[in-house]
């Protein structure tokens, strides 16, 4: 049994944009070593999940808490939380074939 504190722990988040409840109840645990993939159809929340923990700001929670190695991160700015390593990236490979 792992007793060691969870690098990131999203405790019971309810989040909402524009009004519209996104998340509901969401519980996750990812143990240092571990690896987790975010899988669901089209909808499912997987981006407002992904922009929540970064700490999107058009984003509402209106329930819950985010741990990052035992501590919240709620209040923290983004650009706070990418200081610690929270953020989103992404790489486009375009292709041209002459």
């Amino acid at each position: 049994m792992n007793n060691e504190t969870p690098i990131l722990e999203i405790k019971n988040i309810d989040a909402s944009i524009n009004d519209v409840k996104i998340l509901n109840n969401l519980n996750l645990k990812i143990n240092k070593g571990e690896i987790h993939a975010i899988m669901g159809r089209n909808g499912s929340g997987k981006s407002t999940f992904s922009k929540i923990v970064a700490g999107h700001p058009s984003y509402e929670i209106l329930n819950g808490d985010i741990l990052f190695n035992g501590e919240s991160i709620l209040s923290l700015e983004p650009d706070e939380r990418s200081h610690m390593g929270i953020f989103l990236a992404f790489q486009y490979q375009l292709k041209f074939q002459v």
